[in-house]
């Protein structure tokens, strides 16, 4: 596990803000739990084993801040299937055998509603109602940032990362926004990895919001910056950062919401609100579609 984590941290990529790679996390949880077998031969170790280990997870309370917490069925599956993923990883360099692998899939993974499992429940959807009084408690620059997310669904990232070179406006209608454009021809993101572009529709909607803070579209600035929600606030000797990041937007919204005595809500939770819109949308108008073509695909028949 010591090799598999000296690989992993050499291998996983790093996040776009340039810290370790959040799969980090899950080997050194997995190498915490697999301590008690640390001076055991690598055949010893098999699904009983790896039963113990999970349910040492499903046991444990862990201090985040002040809070005592626990791990939720989905942490410990990726636990389990990072210790297989080190085991695999093994197989392939001759340190376990390929009859050590294949024993560990005995090991289910946890599953919604079993006894003692902890789920991490999302909140749901968010109102315009909420949306809006939460809108009136945020600065100025953050609340624009929110606006962004609940118009185009665009991940929080993509809104603290634009810059208004990124953003191509051939089309007066809707413009485009390539996410870091100039670091490769599909540009720089979540999913860059799979050779995939990534373009954010910008309707006259989100064009409104960005309109008054871009003055120059060949600029490498970003559009967002925390010191302009300095100015608001008239306190020019606060030293702040050069950009916002998806966690200090996330603390904006959650203080907002709390002024706004609104149930806490994040950035993502907007476009996941969002995303459930559209995709009811969709589904009601494939059904329209289907009543329409019903008959003509009748007549096509006969």
């Amino acid at each position: 596990m010591r090799r598999y984590l000296q690989w992993a941290s050499n291998t996983m990529r790093q996040t776009r803000d340039g810290l370790e790679s959040p799969d980090m996390a899950k080997v050194r949880r997995a190498i915490k739990f697999l301590n008690p077998y640390s001076d055991w031969p690598i055949a010893d170790f098999g699904p009983d084993e790896l039963r113990k280990v999970q349910k040492a997870l499903l046991d444990t309370e862990y201090k985040s801040g002040k809070t005592m917490k626990r791990y939720t069925r989905r942490g410990i599956n990726d636990t389990i299937n990072c210790i297989r993923s080190a085991w695999r990883w093994g197989m392939g360099r001759g340190i376990v055998k390929i009859e050590n692998v294949e024993v560990l899939k005995e090991v289910k993974p946890l599953k919604t509603g079993q006894d003692n499992v902890y789920e991490n429940h999302r909140r749901g959807i968010v109102t315009e109602k909420e949306f809006r009084k939460v809108l009136s408690k945020a600065n100025p620059v953050v609340g624009d940032m929110l606006r962004l997310i609940w118009i185009t669904a665009m991940r929080p990232y993509e809104v603290c990362d634009m810059r208004p070179y990124d953003i191509l406006t051939d089309d007066k209608d809707c413009w485009l926004y390539i996410p870091w454009r100039d670091k490769s021809p599909i540009g720089d993101h979540k999913t860059s990895r799979f050779d995939r572009i990534k373009v954010i529709p910008l309707t006259r909607a989100a064009q409104k919001v960005l309109k008054p803070r871009i003055n120059d579209f060949a600029s490498k600035d970003y559009v967002f910056k925390p010191q302009e929600a300095v100015k608001d606030l008239e306190r020019l000797t606060v030293k702040t950062r050069e950009k916002y990041d998806r966690n200090t937007l996330c603390r904006a919204c959650k203080r907002a919401c709390e002024r706004a005595k609104v149930k806490e809500f994040v950035p993502y939770d907007l476009r996941r609100t969002v995303a459930t819109g559209t995709r009811a949308l969709l589904r009601m108008a494939k059904s329209h579609l289907h009543i329409v073509t019903e008959p003509i695909t009748t007549m096509l028949s006969l």
